[in-house]
């Protein structure tokens, strides 16, 4: 049976009502079933290599009816990563973009499939998830010999649902704070649009601190490399836009 992923119809418009949510923890069931459903779009005939899936694919688990805008991938070498987009390519897909040194973006049948550049090597599945901005998003599900065979839950990811709140997580903010990564414009970014998709509250004292230790503690050569990232990454690939954001990311 075909998985059918909307890429249109069902998605949350500016002012749109926020959907009635999942009420109390998430289940590892409910993941692994989503995970499997995927895994069978993705691989009908089965596939015998290890395949990470994380991110937004399970984002439907939060919110009902929610639409999945594209399938996230990982795996753990270039040599994985070969044998992994041969394998979509003789499925059917079709690559849309080679977007080193961030992913690749291919197109099955209508449902756009992203496969990181980023090798996990020995890493695990919980490496994977904690290393997101948006803890509602930190969820995964891993794939090996032919089945779903681990999932995991952040407990962000749990916070999230039963709050009905942007929660983001930690490890991210640590990062942040210690290494000054150049990428808080667009977890900023990122943020207001998981509000405006799922209708659950942004935190003020969440973007406050974001905004902070943007202004505050980035110096103003690290403030032009978090503006290259938003605009290579978030409006470059994602063709997406916040331009109140650039404004005030511009304004000092």
């Amino acid at each position: 049976m075909r998985f059918h992923l909307s890429f249109q119809g069902d998605r949350v418009q500016a002012g749109a009502p926020a959907r009635a949510s999942v009420r109390g923890p998430l289940s590892p069931k409910r993941v692994k079933k989503q995970a499997a459903k995927v895994f069978r779009f993705l691989f009908p005939s089965g596939y015998k290599g290890e395949v990470f899936l994380c991110g937004g694919a399970f984002k439907r688990l939060l919110v009902p009816g929610l639409s999945t805008n594209d399938l996230d991938l990982w795996v753990r070498n270039r040599k994985e990563r070969d044998r992994l987009v041969k394998h979509l390519l003789d499925r059917g897909a079709k690559l849309e973009r080679d977007f080193r040194p961030f992913c690749l973006r291919l197109d099955l049948e209508g449902c756009a499939v992203e496969i990181t550049y980023h090798n996990i090597k020995n890493g695990s599945l919980s490496d994977i998830v904690h290393g997101f901005d948006i803890a509602g998003c930190a969820i995964g599900a891993s794939y090996r010999k032919g089945k779903v065979n681990s999932v995991y839950i952040s407990p962000g990811a749990q916070e999230t649902l039963i709050r009905r709140e942007v929660v983001l997580e930690q490890a991210y903010l640590d990062t942040l704070a210690t290494q000054r990564l150049p990428t808080v414009l667009r977890g900023i970014d990122r943020i207001q649009r998981f509000a405006l998709e799922t209708g659950f509250r942004i935190r003020d004292c969440d973007m406050d601190a974001l905004w902070d230790l943007y202004f505050e503690h980035y110096s103003a050569e690290e403030k032009q490399q978090c503006l290259d990232v938003y605009l290579e990454t978030t409006v470059g690939f994602k063709q997406a836009c916040d331009k109140t954001l650039l404004q005030r990311a511009t304004a000092a």
